[in-house]
C-alpha cells in the first residue's frame, strides 16, 4: 500500500495520481496546511508528498519550506504536478529544492515513468528502516543533534524488547519481524497521539528511540507499556501462553525457559545543556538500559544520577 499526501488548489488529481503510479493500491491523504499534514497519524508512512495547483505555486512553496524543516516529513519525495507551468514557476520550484516538477500536459507516459523512478530511488536511499519505515541511525543522530544544538528540553527514550532473541529463534524470523513492526506502530501511535512535537526512530532489530517532552515521560512510557503488554500475548501460541513461557536454546546452547516478552525503556532527561555530544548520551543510555532490562516485566526508568 502506497501512502501519498496531496495538496490541491483548484484541481482534483486523485485519479490522475493513481493513473500515473499505475496502481489502485494507494491511499491518498489530502492536506491544506503544514499542521494538517503533520497531524496525520500515518505521516511516518508517506511515500510521496504531492502539490497540485492551477493558482500559482507561491502558497504551496510556503508550505513546502516548512515541510523541508521537518525531519520526518522531509523524507519522502516532494513533487509538484502542474498543467502548462510557466518557466518561472518551474524555476521557482527547483530553486526551492522540489524533487520533481511534472507537467501534466506532457505525455503522461513520461510523467508516469519519472514518478515511478523517483519513488524507487527514494526507497533505496532514504535513511529509514525498510520494515518499519521509521528513521534509522543517521536520521536519529541528526534529530538529536538538531535539538541539542537548539538547547531544547526533551526526554530521550531508548526502548527494546526483553527476550526478543528467544522469541525470534523459537517462532522464526517472519513472526519476529511482524512483532517488530507491531511494536513500532505502538510506539509511533502513542508518541504521535500524546506528543505533537515527538519523534520516533528505529535503531535496528528490537531497539527504538523516541523523543517526547519531559513533562510527558510518565504518560507516554506508561501508555506504550500498557498497550504492548495488552497486545503482545496475541503473538504467542495458546499453549505457550498457558504455561507462561517458551523453551528454546540460550546463547550457550542450553535449553532455557523464557517468559512472555516485555518491553524496557531507559529515559534520559535533557535540560538543554547537559551533554556536549551524542556519544555521551548513547553511553549513558546503554548503561541505563542494562539496568532496566534486569527488572522483571515491562518497565521504564528515568536516569536520576547527579552526573546527568
Amino acid at each position: 500500500m502506497l501512502h501519498c499526501a496531496i495538496y490541491q488548489k483548484g484541481v482534483k488529481l486523485e485519479n490522475e495520481i493513481r493513473r500515473l503510479l499505475d496502481t489502485d493500491d494507494i491511499a491518498l491523504h489530502p492536506f491544506s496546511s503544514f499542521r494538517h499534514l503533520a497531524d496525520n497519524p500515518v505521516k511516518y508512512e508517506f511515500d510521496l508528498i504531492v502539490f497540485a495547483s492551477n493558482r500559482g505555486v507561491a502558497e504551496a512553496l510556503k508550505i513546502l519550506k516548512t515541510i523541508q524543516e521537518d525531519t520526518i516529513l522531509s523524507l519522502p519525495p516532494l513533487i509538484f504536478l502542474l498543467t502548462n507551468p510557466s518557466e518561472s514557476e518551474v524555476v521557482k520550484c527547483y530553486r526551492a529544492e522540489v524533487d520533481e516538477v511534472l507537467d501534466l500536459s506532457v505525455t503522461s507516459r513520461i510523467s508516469s515513468l519519472k514518478l515511478k523512478n523517483l519513488l524507487s530511488h527514494s526507497r533505496k536511499h532514504l535513511g529509514v528502516n525498510p520494515s518499519t519505515k521509521l528513521p534509522g541511525v543517521g536520521l536519529i543522530d541528526e534529530e538529536i543533534r538538531r535539538r541539542t544544538t537548539r538547547n531544547e528540553r526533551f526526554a530521550l527514550c531508548y526502548a527494546d524488547l526483553d527476550q526478543f532473541k528467544a522469541y525470534n529463534d523459537y517462532y522464526g524470523y517472519y513472526y519476529g519481524n511482524q512483532l517488530i513492526v507491531a511494536t513500532s506502530k505502538i510506539i509511533r501511535e502513542v508518541v504521535s497521539d500524546l506528543s505533537a512535537e515527538g519523534f520516533v526512530g528505529h535503531i535496528g532489530g528490537d531497539d527504538f528511540i523516541f523523543i517526547t517532552p519531559i513533562e510527558k515521560i510518565k504518560e507516554v512510557c506508561s501508555s506504550i507499556i500498557k498497550v504492548f503488554d495488552q497486545t503482545t500475548p496475541s503473538n504467542y501460541h495458546e499453549r505457550d501462553l498457558r504455561r507462561g513461557y517458551i523453551e528454546t536454546p540460550n546463547r550457550d546452547g542450553t535449553m532455557e525457559r523464557f517468559p512472555i516478552m516485555s518491553i524496557s525503556i531507559a529515559v534520559f532527561k535533557n535540560t538543554g545543556s547537559t551533554f556536549s555530544h551524542i556519544a555521551e548520551i548513547s553511553h549513558m543510555l546503554a548503561d541505563l538500559k542494562r539496568y532496566v532490562k534486569s527488572l522483571p516485566g515491562s518497565n521504564y526508568v528515568v536516569e536520576r544520577r547527579r552526573k546527568y
